[in-house]
């Protein structure tokens, strides 16, 4: 199943500008166990400027997944669709605390909108995270880093066997400026995390190529593979691309 139902997209990702954004992102996953996963996610950013500084995201999020991995929802293992999990988050970030440094946190809430496996989780989640962005425009031509971790903690599961979710997620992410109008991100969106049911790490590498069109329109398209063997992989490998309208 992937990831996305609890991470995806820390805070860094939100534009510095502050402007609203619609986002929308199809990933095509390979599974551990040979399965394929086609996914569309909507996002909707909303920022609104509190002062000094202070900004306050709303950000929505609705999934949508094609695939024939097998599961409670799926028991045949047979291509089929259905919603994923929607989540809402609340994100503040800080005025500059130091030159060119923010520190920003979050909360998460996860809706058990897509049921049992192979869509959903089951079980609300919520999610708290924290981290910070510190923009060196000196350094190459523009690095900014954006570390981020957020805890996902699942209650509430339906049916009640289902297993509640305890799990770490680490973006060591920054993004690079190639010129005026491309960039690299890494850990854009897949984290490296650490299960504590399972006591088990998934370590991914995740890079994503970004374009800016101009004022309104921004293209990315990128990819992440797992490294090593884990109990708790999240996908083999998985190819994704977003498209971005700022407003």
């Amino acid at each position: 199943m992937l990831a996305a139902t609890c991470f995806v997209v820390p805070c860094h990702a939100e534009n510095e500008k502050g402007d609203a954004r619609v986002e929308s992102w199809g990933i095509f996953q390979k599974d551990v166990n040979g399965t394929d996963q086609w996914i569309y996610q909507a996002r909707l950013y909303a920022p609104f400027s509190l002062g000094d500084g202070w900004t306050f995201t709303q950000r929505v999020q609705l999934p949508m997944t094609y695939t024939n991995e097998s599961g409670a929802a799926n028991p045949g293992g047979t291509y089929s669709g259905g919603i994923g999990n929607a989540f809402i988050e609340e994100i503040f970030e800080t005025g500059d605390v130091a030159p060119n440094f923010r520190l920003r946190g979050s909360v998460r809430v996860v809706f058990p909108t897509g049921k049992e496996a192979p869509y959903g989780s089951g079980q609300y989640q919520v999610a708290p995270g924290a981290g910070f962005g510190w923009a060196i425009p000196d350094v190459l031509r523009g690095v900014t880093l954006d570390p981020y971790v957020r805890y996902c903690y699942g209650v509430n599961p339906d049916p009640s066997s289902v297993q509640t979710i305890r799990k770490w997620s680490i973006y060591p992410a920054a993004t690079f400026t190639l010129d005026p109008q491309w960039s690299l991100m890494l850990y854009p969106d897949n984290p490296i995390t650490y299960n504590d049911r399972k006591r088990s790490w998934f370590v991914p590498i995740d890079l994503m190529f970004v374009h800016r069109f101009g004022k309104s329109l921004e293209g990315g398209v990128g990819g992440a593979w797992r490294v090593g063997d884990s109990a708790d992989a999240s996908f083999r490998w998985l190819i994704d691309a977003r498209l971005a309208y700022y407003f």
